[in-house]
């Protein structure tokens, strides 16, 4: 699969954590994007985007980490339950065989 480009920005959550007494800000965006598989069909993915603030002058800024929850029919999530604190990241969502869950 190769992303073709960002299709819509379902929800932002931003969130600050103070690793060795330092304040660092992340910002988290779940977003829609449009994939190409390799046999030449398109197909909407969802992803979690990380960026990172304050970690040095040469790069203030930098993706931290690029999350895939999952997106199989069985999984269901809650974009307005993205949540960062802490370096950690929360998202609530429903799986139909095992019930309420929090992707983390």
């Amino acid at each position: 699969m190769s992303a073709i480009g960002v299709n819509k920005v379902l929800q932002l959550a931003i969130g600050l954590h103070k690793p060795q007494g330092q304040c660092r800000v992340r910002l988290c965006a779940l977003i829609e994007y449009i994939a190409l598989s390799p046999i030449g069909k398109t197909q909407a993915q969802t992803s979690l985007v990380v960026w990172q603030w304050g970690y040095g002058v040469h790069k203030p800024i930098a993706l931290q980490s690029l999350l895939s929850p999952p997106n199989h029919a069985d999984f269901t999530y809650n974009p307005t339950s993205l949540q960062t604190a802490d370096g950690l990241v929360f998202l609530a969502g429903y799986a139909q065989r095992k019930g309420p869950c929090v992707f983390v």
